[in-house]
This record gives C-alpha cells, structure tokens and sequence, in this order.
C-alpha cells in the first residue's frame, strides 16, 4: 500500500463525517474484527498502513443473515481496492488446534487496512506467525455501485511452500486486478498445525485443507458483497497451494464452488501434494517433542494441544533436518518434508465427511470431477534451483558414479512420485521397466550431449516431478474438460522465488557458480503475476525493471485473467488456443514472443509413462527401439498410467477399488466395510478386494447369490454380516439396487420394495416406510442394535437404534438423538439438534450440538 492510499468503509445506511477536512463514508457488508495477536503469543507485528482519505465514494447497501457490519478498506493509488485481515473462521487454538475449522459470519466492525499475522512457521531459528492466523484478503478493481454493469470473476488464490511455509500477504495482484477480476488471497494452517494426522477419528488431518475449504465457501456467501461473481471463481496456487487447488475440485463438498482451476508448477499427483505415511510422520513429529512420544490416540493429541506452539514447529523442523539427510537429494527435492495432506477414507466413525477420500491420481483417472477447465503449467527448469544449490554437492558425488544414473536413479524417481503410486507401490509394469537397462539408456538419448552433467539431472528430475504429473493430469482431466498447458521460459534478470517460497529444499541459492542458468526455475514466474512482500507482509524490491520483464508480465497476466473470466485462456497476438489433447500435446510457450507449440516433450512422457503408441510416433523416431522393447518384453501396448481405467464410474454410489483405503468402523453390528457389501468368494469386476463384489448370470455385482434377480446389480448383498446370506438371495431382488439382504425375511412382497423403496428391506424392518431407501437398516433381532422404528415416512434410514421420530430424515437418530427436524446426518450422541449437516465441523472429540453455519 502507499500514503496515498484511501481508507474505504462499507456499510448499510449512508452515515459521512468529516476527517480532517475529508468524508469518509461507511458502508454494510459483514464481518468480525481482525485482532491483533498478543505478543506473548507471536514475535509477528502487522505492519502499519497508512491512509489518506481524499473523496468520497458510493454507497453499497447489504444484509445477510439477519447480520450487519462495517468492514474497513483500503482504497490503492490506482484506484483499485483492497480489504485485508479479514476473518473467515474461528481462531484455531487452545482446545480447537488441530481441529477443523468454524466458519465465522461477518458481524460488527471490522478493520480491513492490515494483513494478518501469517500462519506460524519456523523460520531462521524462531517463530514467525500465530495459531491465530485464518485470515483473508480481497483485492477489487472496484466497488460494486451503479458503474459496474456486471460482477466480477474471482481468482481464488492459495499460496505454495510445500505445506510448511509461506502467507497470503506475500502476493500482492495489482497487476492481474487491473485486468478486470478480483483477487482473493488466504491462510491456512501449515505443518502439524494443519496436517498431522494419526490415521483414525481423533486426529484424521487435513485440518489445513479444511482451512481451504472453509475460506472458499466464506469467499462464496460474501464475494458478491465485494463486487464479486458467486458462480465464477477459480482456485489457483502454486507449488503446494496448486495440488490444493485441484483438490478442491476432487471433493464432493467444495466442487459444486469451483468453475475452473489454475495450477502453476503442481497438481493434485505431484510427488508433494500428499503424505503417504502419515502415521510415521506423526511418530516422528511425537518423538522430536520428547514429551508427547508413546502416547497412544487420545492421550497423544490432547498432549500436542497442550505443547507450546515453539516446541511443535522446532519438531516440525528437527523431522525434515532428518529426513534431509537420509532421504537423499530425489526426495529432498520434491516429497513433503513435515506433514502434510493425507488420503483418509471416506469418513470416520463420527460420521463427519472426510477430504480426501481417495487417492488423487484415482479420483481423476475415474473422473470424480466437475467438468470445469484447468488451466495448468511449469517453468522450464523446475529443480535448477534445488540441483544447483542444496543438492549439488550430492549430487556432484553421485555423478562420479555412472551406474546410479544408468539404473538407481529412475527407480528412485518412480518411487518418489507418490501422487502416481497405487496402494503406497509402484505400478509392477513400470517397475519392470525402469529396471530394464536397454530401456533406461533411451533418456541419454534425449539430453543434448552439449548439456553439461548438472543441466542433465535438471532436465530429468524436471520431467519426472513436475512435466510427468501435468501430462498425466492433463490427459485424463482432458477427457472430461479442457485443459490449457503453457510452459514458462523467459528467464527472469533477478530470481525472487526464494522471496516467494523461503524455507523449501527445492529452492536455494545456487553453489554451481560455473553454471549458467538456462531456464526460469520453480517459483521464478510468480513474480510475473504479483509483487512480491515478506511473509510478513513488508514490502520488497521488485526486479522487473526492463521492458522484456514488463513485456512477459503483460502477457502473463493477461492470459490468466482472461481463463478466470471465461474458462478460456487468451493471449493477444497468438493464434487460437486450442485444448490440449494426448496426440496433439499442444501448449503454450510464455516469454516476450509466446506461441502454440505441438508435443508437449512428448518423447520423454513416452519414455516416462511407458506409452508405446507415443514411443512408435514418428516425432520420436529416435525411440522405436524402445517401443518394441517395450512391447516384446511386457507386451504392453498402452501406458500403465493412461490406459483406460476397467472400472467405470460410480454406480449407485460405489466407489471405485481404492477408495477405502483404510477399514472404517460403523454401527456394532454391520460389515467395517461402508460399502455395504460383502459375500465370499468375490468377482472379476473387484481389482483389489476379492470378497466386496462379484457374482453370477447377468448381476455384474453380486456375491455369489446364485438365485439373486437377473436385473438387480446389487442383490442378495451380505451386508450386515450374516454368513449365512450368501445362499439366500432376498426373494424380491428384480430391479431393486439394494434390495432384500438375507435377514429381509419377513418382508418378501414382490412389487413395493423395487418400486418406491429402492434399499427397502436391508436387513429387515417389516413396517419401513414405503418411501424409505434405507428403512429398516439395523435388524431386530441383532443382540448388538435394539430396534427400529416402526413407521419412517420418507426417511432414507430413519432411527437405528433408539431414535424416536422422524420426518424427511435421510439418516437420523443414529445412536441416540432424541429429537431431529429436516437433518441429514446427526453424528453419535447428538441431542435435539436441528437443520444439522454432515459437514459441520464439530471437532475431535464428540459433541453435543451441531448447528448449520
């Protein structure tokens, strides 16, 4: 911000006074006030704004929820507008660290002229930051009033620093504001604050995504009030905060506000963007500690809740100090360090919704998302930073041995690809392959020979981190949406990405001083879209002082404003841009003269994805032997990575194989599995667990229930484990999804259950309501469930043990609720709650009311 700057107020009624000689005028739109945290908590300081008042502006009446407030901005010297530190939910201490978070409805006055502390992070031997940090901020081109014709598109922006580091004060869009969209940039919690996770309901992680979530949805109740569009906002990140954005649009719950996704240098199967051994990183983090270690489950969070906030970060630091030296420079480079994102399951015993419910790379090869477009790319030297500064001594050392580069070396690539691993392993085909030395030696080919040593381990760890994970999520998100893939290649005069992304290994100063750099390296195109300030939030020196950098700057900027405002990138001066498909590889070359370029580095996706038609492609001659090397020795013809999935999409709400991939408990009495089904024996249609399908005749579904009806995909089930099931199918199984398991005994009329009771008779309710697709879920004669209500009128699975009465309940009265009204899932031991929804975040350790909020 400058002195020149204007102090903007919004408010409900006109109510103008005079300052100094100058109005300022109050405007409504709702909020709660930013406190500054004490200084017993943070050694942070917000850094001071000062404001001229110097006209007065219109007036923008607004009301939500029954609730007022003032909120106070900034008006910038290009007439642009800023709101800064605003809350969007509950400070997440004390009792409440590592829970999710409670979104907060705008109320009161608020003062928006000042950033908020960033989330506490270690830095340089200290604290840097607060617990209390789930703050946002707004920029505008204006307010809304009668000049502006329609709202505008929101980018939504989420900063990187692989989950450790990093705060939404850092990026100031002026920039991409002036092309006509607004800014939003947030805080989330990050490291073990955010992320640690124990496998189980009383530490699940992912708190840090929920952060994310919580601020999209603030972002959509209120951006409007900013001048904002509700329906068009497009998550954006990079590094981190781009896997995060795309996950966004893999979760059922957050989905439905996504209309496109911008993702610079990750994506959601980038080796960083979850942490596949989560339980042992927590043991870590617990034994750096030295206080909280052997502690099990509940014992061990309520001890973390307790610690200083100093002794979790200097833990969170001690384990990637550890894991820097035995890890080696491949994973160093690009695995996540702290903790990080998890895959949890689809929910835990709570019955609260989980975020990452499968892993990514599954999700999107199955098409679990919405069909909006994604707008995707890398620099062209990701690691140069990385290879030339904290590794290079390393990897200087291994250089001096040929054989590792020669075969060590693609295995130890392949296995650090976490985001492409199945079930925490590599893909056997793949493994053959990259063990294969007459395929292997095909990646020499490709390097130019007059690329020195360095710039060759640049090159290959490029393509293996960074241009593998785009080219795999950009061919299967392109079978459902488009996608646009650019790669940035002007070569900045001055680097600020460690500015940027301080405190990650991948970026370093560089201790190869005979190298030249080549390409611009992750996080060097940043500063094209914003300028850049400290973590803090201070101002910083902006190196872009010559006509090219501007001439980059304008183009850039341009196109990303351009796909958050239509979903379709654009770039004067440059032909069409056209999706980009697998056979075309079309992308976008960003520098001062950018142009369309066809095969994306489409020899060395060949060679990575083990793709033969790719290899055989006469743009990759040089490669034929390896195709038929391919073919002759695995008979593989299609990538193991992109070969089409032999799994359809979800059918009547199955998930496809692993998508559980840990066992979930639920009601005493039913199957762990919450797929609800079961049987022996299983099917070919199950890839990964024998016993959950399979079956006989024309029911693609069924566990050998050799009398189950011919139309019924899923009859017959064994879902309340009853051994028995598997040789009595349920007798009125015809067109019935679920209908009939074996304890539906008393209940065989042949024409209700298959029409308007579509799951009636699971496990046997005899008097469930006709309008019931779950009636009757718990049995009556189960020692472990007393009973089930008589009478459910349209209610999905009404009342398993001891609710009393429902009424348009999908699933009430689970263990316990007395009294329920229009509630789709009350959790364990709830009490005379309403309007109740299963995402409301009720935190660890049960609850007694849950509100909609």
């Amino acid at each position: 911000m400058h002195s020149t700057d204007i102090v903007v107020l919004l408010c409900l009624v006109i109510n103008c006074f005079h300052v100094n000689g100058l109005i300022r005028v109050k405007r409504i739109i709702g909020g709660s006030p930013a406190d500054i945290p004490p200084s017993a908590v943070t050694n942070y300081t917000r850094p001071t704004t000062e404001a001229t008042l110097t006209s007065t502006e219109q007036v923008i009446y607004v009301k939500r929820d029954e609730r007022s407030a003032l909120v106070n901005g900034v008006q910038n010297d290009d007439g642009t507008y800023s709101f800064l530190g605003i809350r969007y939910a509950e400070p997440p201490v004390g009792r409440f660290r590592f829970q999710r978070p409670r979104k907060l409805k705008l109320k009161g006055e608020v003062d928006a002229t000042k950033f908020g502390p960033p989330c506490a992070q270690w830095k340089g031997g200290k604290v840097i930051g607060s617990e209390d940090c789930l703050f946002l901020n707004i920029f505008t081109p204006k307010l809304p009033d009668g000049n502006v014709s329609q709202p505008y598109p929101v980018l939504f922006w989420i900063h990187g620093g692989n989950f450790k580091t990093g705060s939404a004060a850092q990026y100031i869009p002026r920039h991409l504001v002036r092309k006509g969209i607004i800014v939003v940039t947030i805080q989330y919690r990050l490291g073990s604050l955010g992320f640690l996770s124990i496998g189980r309901k009383e530490l699940p992680g992912n708190s840090g995504l929920f952060d994310i979530a919580t601020a999209l949805r603030w972002i959509h109740d209120y951006i409007k009030y900013f001048g904002g569009n509700p329906n068009r906002i497009v998550p954006g990140g990079q590094g981190s905060g781009a896997s995060s954005a795309t996950m966004l649009a893999l979760n059922k719950y957050s989905r439905r506000r996504v209309s496109g996704i911008f993702a610079m240098s990750g994506s959601p199967i980038s080796p960083f963007s979850l942490d596949d051994s989560e339980i042992r990183t927590s043991r870590e983090v617990s034994k750096e500690t030295r206080v909280c270690d052997n502690l099990e489950d509940i014992q061990f969070v309520r001890c973390m809740q307790q610690l200083p906030l100093e002794t979790i970060l200097k833990a969170d630091s001690g384990v990637q100090e550890n894991r820097l030296k035995t890890g080696g420079f491949i994973k160093g480079l690009v695995n996540l360090l702290v903790p990080g994102p998890s895959e949890e399951g689809e929910e835990d015993e709570r019955f609260l919704p989980h975020f990452v419910v499968t892993s990514p790379f599954q999700a999107i090869k199955h098409g679990l998302f919405p069909p909006v477009p994604l707008l995707t790319g890398i620099t062209k030297d990701e690691t140069g930073s990385g290879c030339r500064g904290n590794f290079f001594q390393e990897i200087k050392k291994k250089l001096s041995q040929p054989s590792y580069f020669q075969s060590n070396f693609f295995m130890d690539a392949l296995q650090a690809n976490k985001g492409l691993l199945s079930n925490k392993t590599i893909n056997s085909e793949l493994q053959s392959l990259f063990r294969n030395s007459n395929y292997v030696k095909f990646f020499g080919m490709l390097v130019a020979s007059a690329l020195s040593d360095i710039e060759k381990i640049i090159k290959q760890t490029t393509d293996a981190f960074f241009t593998l994970p785009a080219f795999i999520t950009s061919h299967l998100w392109s079978k459902k949406s488009n996608v646009f893939l650019y790669s940035f290649e002007h070569i900045p005069k001055k680097s600020l990405a460690e500015e940027f992304l301080s405190g990650i290994p991948l970026i370093s100063p560089s201790l190869s001083h005979n190298y030249e750099k080549k390409g611009p390296e992750h996080g060097d195109d940043l500063m094209y879209l914003f300028d850049i300030r400290s973590i803090e939030g201070a101002p910083l020196e902006n190196p872009l002082i010559n006509e090219t950098d501007s001439t980059v700057r304008e183009y850039f900027c341009t196109m990303v404003a351009e796909f958050v405002a239509s979903g379709k990138p654009r770039i004067e001066g440059t032909d069409e841009w056209k999706p980009f498909s697998a056979i075309l590889g079309n992308y976008m070359v960003i520098n001062d003269r950018p142009k369309l370029v066809a095969n994306f580095r489409k020899c060395e996706m060949g060679l990575w994805t083990g793709d033969y038609e790719i290899l055989r492609s006469p743009e990759c001659s040089i490669l034929h032997q390896a195709a038929e090397a391919l073919k002759k020795s695995f008979g593989q013809i299609q990538s193991p990575f992109l070969k089409p999935s032999t799994i359809g999409l979800p059918l009547y709400g199955l998930k496809p194989p692993g998508y559980h991939r840990k066992p979930i408990g639920t009601l005493p009495g039913i199957v762990p599995n919450p797929l609800l089904v079961g049987g022996g024996g299983g099917g070919l249609s199950n890839l990964r667990n024998q016993s959950i399908t399979g079956g006989t005749g024309n029911n693609p579904l069924n566990p050998l229930n050799h009398n189950s009806g011919i139309s019924n995909p899923l009859a017959g089930l064994n879902a309340l484990n009853n051994h028995q099931s598997h040789g009595h199918p349920g007798i009125t199984g015809n067109n019935n999804p679920l209908a009939n398991t074996r304890s539906a005994l008393p209940d065989t009329r042949p024409a209700l259950p298959g029409l308007n009771r579509p799951f009636g008779g699971l496990s046997s309710n005899t008097a469930a309501g006709s309008r019931n697709p779950l009636g009757g879920l718990i049995p009556n004669n189960n020692a472990n469930i007393r009973t089930t209500p008589p009478v459910a009128n349209e209610n999905p699975a009404d009342n398993a043990e001891g609710g009393t009465s429902s009424n348009v309940n999908p699933l009430t009265g689970l263990i316990g609720a007395s009294r329920t009204t229009n509630n789709p899932a009350i959790s364990i031991g709830a009490q005379d709650s309403m309007n109740n929804y299963p995402s409301r975040h009720t935190g660890l350790f049960g609850f007694r009311k849950i509100f909609r909020g």
